[in-house]
């Protein structure tokens, strides 16, 4: 999913809540991913300082998210 969370609306402050509850950061971008079940198994907050380390992430959350 993707949350907005710049503009100052209800929905926005009630995703920025989400956000921060989901991956315990007020980081823009964060990233969480999370099992079938809906619990978060990975968070990688921030961005990426490269695309193999952001794959990486990809990988091992979805190893996670499997079992």
């Amino acid at each position: 999913i993707e949350l907005f969370t710049d503009r100052d609306t209800p929905e926005d402050n009630k995703n920025d809540a989400l956000r921060t509850e989901m991956t315990k950061s007020a980081t823009n971008p964060a990233y969480a991913i999370l099992d079938p079940d809906g619990n978060v198994v990975l968070v990688y907050p921030g961005m990426a300082r490269t695309d193999a380390e952001f794959v990486e992430f990809l990988k091992e959350g979805y190893r996670r998210a499997s079992q």
